[in-house]
């Protein structure tokens, strides 16, 4: 069900992923995270003011199975996409034999880029928690505190921000290259946990809206790659748009890109090798 309507897009993906190609390696990556986001919760949500799949090409799909070969948590896949490793659920900047790994978002601070994490849910929520701490219990709240504090004097992390689209303005002029942008849409996971439809489906089109801006900011500014894709589907959504269950899912997630490197981003890709994509992007010019 998954790639229903991937065979009609790819000609288009090919002849888009190399409109923008440019000699030199991009310097800035914006990754936008759907939390809870399948093919068919964009399918459910499309009017015609959408812009994800009809206006964005479909680049493929993400497996985002944790280091058991499991349904994925939240914190596993974020530390999927920031470290590059499989870990188990609940861990978040950790291996499965909790050794801390060096997340993508430390690494840019650290090499004295700009680092942009931004969400609708709270900042030691799991997702933006997975680039910048280190512990075996996303429950941690005192652990994942003494992190964020430690984050925070090199980077910009915002949290609680009500609704995406309208803070967008805002979030891309704090953007200055070289940079990393994490930037989350929470609400489409919450609300398809609680398999409200009409809530999950508003979720869905202020993320949508907030693409479409991340989207042109990416187009004028040079050397610049966006990044949409989920952690992880929640609500099993079936092509008659009802859920399934109200649990998290191992269906593969949807994965769009644009801008001067999306070409790196076709195919079907395992959650770990987005992380390298965008290492490669950020730190690996000479290659």
């Amino acid at each position: 069900m998954v790639r229903y309507g991937f065979r009609a897009v790819i000609s288009c993906v090919f002849m888009c992923a190399f409109l923008w190609a440019a000699a030199a390696r991009a310097g800035n990556v914006i990754l936008m995270i759907g939390d809870g986001m399948g093919l068919q919760h964009i399918l459910c949500s499309q009017d015609d003011d959408s812009f994800l799949y009809r206006g964005l090409p479909l680049s493929g799909f993400v497996s985002t199975n944790n280091a058991l070969g499991n349904v994925t948590d939240s914190a596993a896949a974020a530390t999927a996409y920031a470290c590059g490793v499989k870990t188990r659920n609940g861990y978040l900047g950790m291996l499965p034999d909790k050794t801390p790994c060096s997340t993508i978002a430390e690494d840019m601070a650290e090499s004295g880029g700009q680092v942009g994490l931004y969400t609708t849910d709270k900042a030691k929520g799991a997702t933006p928690a997975g680039f910048y701490a280190h512990v075996e219990d996303r429950k941690d709240d005192a652990g994942i505190q003494s992190h964020l504090d430690a984050a925070q004097k090199t980077m910009t992390i915002r949290g609680s921000l009500k609704d995406l689209a309208p803070e967008m303005p805002k979030i891309l002029s704090e953007l200055k290259p070289p940079f990393f942008a994490m930037i989350e849409g929470s609400d489409i996971d919450k609300k398809s946990h609680a398999q409200k439809m009409p809530e999950m489906q508003a979720a869905m089109k202020d993320f949508d809206r907030a693409v479409r801006q991340a989207y042109k900011f990416a187009r004028q500014t040079p050397d610049t790659t966006l990044i949409v894709l989920a952690d992880h589907e929640t609500g099993g959504i079936d092509e008659d748009c009802r859920f399934t269950t109200a649990q998290h899912t191992g269906v593969e997630v949807p994965l769009f890109a644009a801008g001067a490197q999306a070409a790196r981003f076709i195919g079907p890709l395992d959650n770990t090798e987005i992380h390298a994509k965008m290492r490669q992007i950020l730190f690996d010019k000479g290659r």
